[in-house]
């Protein structure tokens, strides 16, 4: 589905990353270690088509392209770009990331209050974000996610830097890729995945 090849990037002193490879699956769970933050989001960004890399090919589904990649990849939880706000409730985070949802003809988007009853989400509903523990704050940013139809990869960024041990991390990424082949990619500072 997503293919690495010798990616690198340049940060504004020095770079970012060097000759990073990886072949991400369809329908399965993947990592891959940045050693730092602005690394490991960088590489978030290339991998959802959000930047391009200064060497090395990103392709999707075997082609060079980059708009397909953008339509059909989300990124999850990026500091400072696609990370939820610390004030905003859980209803607000479902509200929000459903009205983003492209509308297409013949793709129903479910209202807030329908998709917190489908996901047997009330109970968390009106916490703030904050509130909720780690893996249930990723689930839920996840299952979001691909609620999009056109979304195929949903890519977390530095899910590791939550208040979460290495074993819940991969328990929680397992349990959100499960589901209908999903296909998740985990940029991470070290390997959690068993």
């Amino acid at each position: 589905m997503l293919e690495l090849e010798d990616v690198g990037f340049r940060g504004h002193r020095a770079p970012l990353l060097e000759s990073v490879s990886a072949t991400v699956s369809e329908g399965s769970l993947h990592e891959i270690t940045a050693p730092t933050g602005d690394a490991r989001t960088a590489l978030a960004l290339i991998c959802s088509g959000r930047a391009r890399p200064h060497t090395g090919t990103v392709l999707i589904r075997g082609a060079s392209d980059t708009a397909r990649l953008r339509r059909s990849t989300a990124l999850i939880d990026s500091p400072g770009i696609t990370a939820p706000e610390h004030h905003m409730r859980a209803r607000d985070l479902i509200s929000e990331s459903l009205g983003l949802i492209p509308r297409r003809r013949g793709v129903r988007i479910p209202s807030a209050s329908r998709w917190i009853s489908e996901h047997e989400a009330a109970d968390i509903a009106d916490q703030p974000l904050e509130a909720l523990p780690s893996d249930l704050r990723l689930w839920l940013m996840t299952e979001l996610t691909f609620t999009d139809p056109q979304v195929e990869l949903a890519v977390m960024d530095s899910p590791d830097r939550h208040d979460i041990s290495g074993e819940e991390l991969s328990e929680t990424l397992e349990q959100v890729a499960e589901p209908d082949g999903r296909t998740v990619l985990a940029i991470v500072a070290q390997e959690v995945l068993r």
